[in-house]
């Protein structure tokens, strides 16, 4: 019989950030989406995203919102998907939420505007769960061959 290991204990679950908590609720609500972290971005540099896992499927309705999201009127920010592992059925990706002009320490005009583009992608999530609007947008996630 093998030894028996010892495994980590699981980090305690922190509490969600209040801004990107209803984002967050919302995408748990797409079929075959878990998010598994997040944070709402703060001025002591930590950047707003929301790490997930979800099929093809899913991750083009999220892509069809960012395509929204983006294309709005001119902004500083502007949200991606960085796909970190996919497999048959599966990714592991993450929404991020980037401020084109920070270079340095974020200010706190730049979180606020982290935090109406989060708001604005959660409007968009929860018209796609009302109305579907998304699903006929022809987007494709860029997958590595």
């Amino acid at each position: 019989m093998p030894p028996m290991t010892e495994c980590a204990p699981a980090a305690p679950a922190r509490p969600i950030d209040a801004v990107i908590r209803p984002l967050v609720d919302n995408l748990n609500r797409l079929p075959g989406l878990t998010t598994t972290s997040s944070c709402q971005g703060h001025a002591d540099d930590r950047r707003p995203h929301v790490a997930f896992v979800c099929g093809e499927e899913t991750l083009r309705l999220i892509l069809a919102a960012i395509t929204v999201l983006n294309s709005e009127e001119i902004r500083q920010v502007r949200a991606y998907v960085e796909i970190l592992d996919y497999g048959v059925d599966k990714m592991d990706v993450v929404l991020r939420f980037h401020h084109l002009m920070v270079r340095v320490k974020p200010t706190r005009a730049t979180v606020r505007e982290w935090h109406r583009r989060i708001r604005a992608m959660n409007d968009l999530v929860v018209g796609e769960l009302e109305s579907g609007r998304l699903r006929n947008m022809d987007v494709r996630p860029a997958f590595r061959d």
